[in-house]
């Protein structure tokens, strides 16, 4: 589907320690099993800005997905969501972002903010450590080179697919 040849499928699961050949093929569970462990990066300290409807059914959604992946806490200004846990995971201010980041060693943010939100929390974020962000906003995030952005923008798509069947 994706218009690799096997070759290179067959190197990229070798350099991940996965042995197989062209005759018998690989274990699919051991195959999964070691796909997973490299993807899913054990260790990786994961925040959650924002627990409105989106957030919440997010952090519901990673609480359910069965990977190792977890969020480590949450944020968010609601004083009703402060010092609670929220769908299992620990809610704190948005001004103690910073030093949960910096104290916690957390990389990877997921940002489900309003738009008007981004620019002051943005550089609290690269500034406290951040090196990966999922952004659910529909705002460009402008962002050093060595922080990675994986941009999801729901209308954006639904856009896209509507476009296309017409």
């Amino acid at each position: 589907m994706l218009g690799l040849k096997a070759v290179k499928v067959r190197h990229d699961l070798m350099l991940l320690g996965i042995a197989g050949d062209r005759r018998n093929g690989y274990s699919v569970n051991g195959l999964l099993s070691k796909i997973g462990e490299t993807i899913d990066a054990p260790g990786q300290k994961i925040i959650l800005v924002g627990l409105g409807r989106l957030g919440m059914s997010l952090a519901a959604y990673l609480r359910e997905s069965g990977t190792s992946l977890s969020v480590s806490a949450a944020f968010d200004v609601d004083p009703g969501k402060l010092n609670r846990s929220c769908e299992g995971i620990p809610c704190y201010g948005i001004h103690e972002i910073a030093a949960f980041i910096r104290d916690h060693g957390a990389t990877i943010a997921i940002l489900a903010i309003p738009p008007e939100d981004v620019s002051d929390i943005l550089p609290l974020l690269i500034d406290s450590g951040i090196k990966g962000i999922l952004n659910y906003t529909s705002v460009y995030l402008d962002v050093p080179g060595h922080v990675y952005v994986r941009n999801v923008d729901m209308v954006t798509f639904l856009e896209e697919i509507a476009y296309f069947l017409d």
